[in-house]
């Protein structure tokens, strides 16, 4: 994780989270590496997956570990409200 200076974990962070964002099912450190190209491995997407995990917990949007793989969702406190609305 220390071969990455703090401006380009955090551009790495903001990738991770678009990802995320858009995927239909859980993403694998693996499968976001080869999305992201050359430099970045599964290893630290792993670790930087697991950072992200930890920013959102308490928030209305979580980052959820299923499957293998990881996904943003809903806070299980808020699915009355999603609920309702869809």
């Amino acid at each position: 994780m220390m071969e990455f200076p703090v401006q380009q974990l955090n551009t790495i962070k903001n990738i991770l989270e678009s990802l995320l964002f858009v995927a239909r099912k859980p993403l694998t450190p693996e499968e976001i590496a080869q999305a992201m190209g050359e430099g970045v491995s599964a290893e630290a997407i792993t670790t930087l997956l697991e950072e992200l995990l930890r920013d959102y917990e308490g928030k209305g949007i979580n980052i959820i570990k299923v499957a293998g793989g990881y996904l943003m969702g809903t806070s299980p406190e808020n699915a009355d409200y999603v609920y309702n609305l869809l």
